[in-house]
């Protein structure tokens, strides 16, 4: 991400909360591509039905460059792509994709760059990413968090956790 500045804190990362179409939603990560920086979160928080059940393969979503606040940004991001969008847009309409594949990308505006950092506080950066989920029974962790890997569904869109703390939910695998 851009190089640290001392004198700018870093106010956006992942489990800061993010606002469009109505609802409140939390980073899940941090990107960068060259000189973009983009928070990922989930497709279902740019729904403009408040409330309703998020279908992601017909579900009413908010437009290409909505602007977006952003928790500890000072302008506002903008909505630059959304799966649901995206399957809208080419008429898929599998029923595990359209409740699992949910990914929205806002773009961070140039001026808050500084302001970002990819680290999950307490925990760190992400030093990989697997292509393959874990097998049942694997213990994971995310910093002094601990879990349990379970069963698999919906063609792998899906992965049960046990834990003894709150820091894994099953949506944060999908």
């Amino acid at each position: 991400l851009p190089s640290a500045d001392a004198a700018v804190a870093k106010t956006i990362h992942p489990g800061v909360s993010v606002n469009y179409g109505s609802v409140t939603c939390t980073v899940g990560a941090v990107m960068r591509e060259r000189h973009r920086v983009f928070l990922a979160v989930p497709a279902s928080c740019g729904g403009v039905n408040l409330g309703k059940t998020q279908d992601g393969c017909s579900a009413p979503q908010s437009p290409q460059g909505s602007p977006v606040s952003i928790q500890g940004a000072k302008h506002r991001g903008a909505l630059v792509y959304s799966s649901y969008s995206e399957m809208q847009l080419h008429g898929i309409r599998s029923p595990t994709w359209c409740y699992y594949n949910d990914l929205s990308l806002i773009q961070v505006d140039r001026r808050d760059l500084p302001r970002v950092s990819a680290a999950i506080p307490g925990v760190g950066v992400p030093t990989s990413v697997v292509a393959k989920l874990p097998a049942k029974g694997t213990a994971l962790r995310i910093g002094a968090n601990s879990g349990t890997a379970g069963a698999t569904g919906h063609k792998g869109w899906e992965l049960d956790l046990s834990s003894p703390t709150a820091m894994f939910k099953t949506t944060d695998c999908g």
